[in-house]
Order: C-alpha cells, then structure tokens, then sequence
C-alpha cells in the first residue's frame, strides 16, 4: 500500500490533471496493487480507513434524502483530509501521559442504541445488530484495547509520522481539481462531526475513530476537527 500511496502522490505532482498517460497508468497500478492487499489480508482494511467510514455515512445520509450524492472516491478524498486531522490529534494525545490515564468511557448501550436510530433512520438497526454481533464498544473489550495501544505506543506514534503531511496531500488535491473541503460536496459542518463521532459503528474494523472512542476523546476531537477542516482555505 505504500507503494500504491508512493505512486499516486507523484501521479498528482505530475500528470493527473493533464491525464498523461503515464500518470493515468500509475492511478490504475496502485488500484491493483490495492486489491493485491486486501486479497492478502482477507479484507478491504489496506485500502480503507476511517476515511471510507466516514464517506459511507455521508453517502447513507444524502440516498436517504433522496439524492445520488458525490462519487464515493471524492468523499474519500475529503475524509482523507479529515483522518490526517484527526492523526494529528490522535499523536498529541498520545504523548499526553494524562489523556492516557483518563477513565475509559462506559457505554450505555440502550442510550446508544437510541442514538443509532436516530442518525443512520432506517439502516440503524443493522448497526446496532453489528454491535450486539462483535461487542466492539464493550467496556471490557475497550480496555483491553486501551492497554495494547498504551504498550505500543511509540509504535503508533511513528507511523503516524510516516503519513503525508496536510499541507503537501491539499497541494495535490488542489493541483488536480479535486474537492478538499465538506462544504464542496453538501457536507455541512454538523454531519462532519457526527460522522467522526459515529461512522466507525458501521464496521467491525479497529481503526483511528476507534481509538480516539477508546480513550474518551472522539467528541473533543470531532469539535475542534471539524473547525479546522471548515476553515480550510
């Protein structure tokens, strides 16, 4: 996957948006080298991230709504922008040995419930049978999590690192034409944090808005995201 993310980054330098051949033929590389990923692992986890999660929540909201929505890849694209926000914030928070050791959130499963059916309407209940399947909100199941990413964290820190940076990843996106802020594709400001806070129950897959879930902070972190990315220039 690295070398699919390698490829398409300097696709974007030089050549997307004058659809050389080339760089059209590195898009569709990387696309393969993707699928090779996830038929190793088994899954689509090497090819999607929180950044998927939150672009199926918005594409659930506008169908309910009755309209076809933007491409699933350009929502992506802007999720993309909102997970390296959310990284940022994910890093600072594990370097604050304070936020660690905060207590774990309780979850109340029938508030819960209630909440799911109210933001997803008529696909509610198949998130919350998803929850009743894999427990993946359980209080126990989140300390156990809490206690793996505290032992590694360090690990996580450096691939954190190791991500492209906010600024160059908007260069590109802006170099080749592509919407880069929610208020572009009928996002509003409301179901950008409602998607942080909530996108990740529509899969059983560990990922960023789990662990920010884990350690209490998904909320502070949709609030103070969500400004930043409706702030973008």
């Amino acid at each position: 996957m690295k070398e699919a993310v390698t490829a398409v980054a300097k696709a974007a330098d030089h050549g997307i948006a004058e659809r050389d051949p080339k760089a059209i033929g590195a898009v569709m590389e990387a696309l393969v080298l993707a699928g090779v990923g996830m038929s190793y692992s088994g899954n689509s986890r090497p090819a999607s991230g929180s950044e998927h999660h939150m672009s199926h929540y918005w594409e659930m909201k506008f169908l309910q709504r009755g309209e076809h929505g933007i491409l699933h890849g350009t929502k992506v694209g802007i999720g993309t922008i909102v997970s390296l926000h959310l990284y940022k914030y994910a890093a600072k928070m594990l370097a604050d040995t304070t936020l660690l050791k905060k207590s774990a959130p309780k979850f109340d499963k029938a508030s819960w419930s209630k909440k799911m059916l109210d933001i997803y309407g008529p696909a509610g209940p198949s998130v919350i049978a998803l929850e009743e399947k894999v427990a993946k909100n359980d209080d126990s199941n989140v300390q156990k999590r809490r206690e793996k990413v505290i032992a590694n964290k360090e690990k996580i820190q450096g691939l954190i690192k190791q991500l492209p940076s906010i600024d160059e990843t908007l260069q590109r996106m802006k170099k080749i034409k592509e919407p880069y802020k929610p208020e572009q594709i009928g996002v509003t400001e409301d179901m950008l944090k409602i998607a942080i806070m909530y996108a990740k129950e529509l899969r059983n897959r560990y990922g960023l808005l789990q662990l920010l879930y884990d350690f209490g902070q998904i909320e502070d972190a949709a609030e103070i995201v969500s400004k930043q990315i409706m702030k973008l220039d």
